[in-house]
């Protein structure tokens, strides 16, 4: 999800909310703004940009919407017309992705 507009990503849950059947639950991984993966990768380019004077270097795709908080996913499941099952960011998957549970409602 991280890899598109929120607006794409209005898209993606609409065409969810048409597969999946009546009260279906969906799993979402998205990292976080503050995820560990996220701050190594901020970290490491800063390196590249200091120590090589290399700024044109990407590691992974862009990341363009990544999960600000846990009322940032609720506003954009529930746009959706889904229920906010859980939400949970912690130790459990190495600080790295909020795990979302969303419901068809």
């Amino acid at each position: 999800m991280e890899h598109f507009t929120e607006q794409e990503i209005g898209k993606i849950l609409d065409e969810f909310r048409r597969v999946l059947k009546p009260h279906a639950k969906a799993v979402l991984f998205w990292p976080p703004e503050f995820g560990l993966s996220v701050l190594f990768f901020k970290a490491l380019t800063l390196l590249f940009a200091k120590v090589a004077r290399r700024t044109d270097i990407q590691f992974h795709p862009e990341e363009i919407t990544r999960v600000r908080s846990r009322l940032h996913a609720q506003k954009l499941v529930e746009a959706a017309r889904f229920s906010l099952v859980d939400y949970y960011f912690g130790m459990r998957d190495l600080y790295a992705y909020s795990v979302i549970v969303i419901q068809k409602v």
